[in-house]
């Protein structure tokens, strides 16, 4: 759990700014647990889990970054970064992002072969789209 993480602790950071890249940023500083939405819930007071989290600052290479984290989790994604506590997370992380993107390249050809039947159904049901890809069909020919 991120709240367990004391100053020195490594974290696996996957870095998605621009190319992908993994790097070990080390915690600098670690925040107390404290409430998600610090205002008045009277469930809290009746013994309801509130979710909590923490305040990281990650040094990664020679910046220095803030996260703020759910403190009950071990992996978690902050806008273009994803932040795991061990490296076993990282690699679990890792092999589902490649696995999607070898899906999402599989199915290429599928949304491909998918366009002329989904324009051909259109046509039928908008005689004015028809029209246009007759004309623009036309044009086409011409040059």
């Amino acid at each position: 759990m991120f709240s367990a993480l004391r100053k020195g602790s490594t974290v696996y950071v996957l870095d998605r700014t621009n190319d992908p890249e993994v790097k070990v940023a080390y915690v600098d500083t670690v925040s107390m647990p404290r409430p998600m939405y610090p205002t008045y819930n009277p469930a809290a007071s009746l013994g309801t889990n509130m979710q909590t989290v923490v305040d990281l600052t990650l040094r990664i290479d020679d910046e220095k970054k803030e996260f703020c984290v759910p403190s009950t989790l071990s992996l978690h994604t902050y806008g273009d970064y994803t932040l795991s506590e061990t490296k076993e997370g990282m690699i679990s992380e890792v092999d589902s992002l490649l696995k999607e993107a070898e899906d999402d390249i599989a199915s290429i050809d599928k949304k491909k072969a998918s366009v002329p039947i989904y324009k051909k159904i259109l046509g039928e049901l908008n005689p004015v789209y028809a029209k246009e890809q007759e004309r623009d069909s036309r044009i086409d020919s011409l040059t």
